[in-house]
């Protein structure tokens, strides 16, 4: 399917994040997935979330990363004319179940 559209809004990388998963990898899957088209429409890379209740780790470890990651990528995308990172604080009470969040 093709579709013309001029800004995408990508929320990803929470599912990513785990005790074996590295900055570099995480940040390379996003970089190659953000880039893969030739003249890509305006992107929107919504901050990853805390968890506080993660799958195999400590929410702390989890949280750990998600610092490190959202540094990260807020540093890739600083200067990039079509790429934007969006860093957004939330509570725990935006979220539902501890992962997915409710209507905010």
């Amino acid at each position: 399917m093709t579709t013309d559209v001029s800004k995408v809004f990508l929320q990803v990388a929470g599912n990513e994040i785990s005790a074996m998963s590295t900055l570099e990898g995480i940040v390379g899957n996003i970089d190659q997935r953000v880039l893969e088209k030739p003249d890509p429409p305006t992107i929107i890379i919504g901050s990853i979330f805390y968890r506080y209740r993660p799958r195999g780790m400590t929410a702390t470890d989890y949280n750990i990363k998600v610092e490190a990651l959202n540094e990260a990528l807020a540093r890739k995308y600083r200067q990039h004319p079509k790429v934007h990172f969006w860093l957004r604080r939330l509570k725990r009470s935006d979220f539902v179940d501890g992962v997915h969040l409710g209507i905010t």
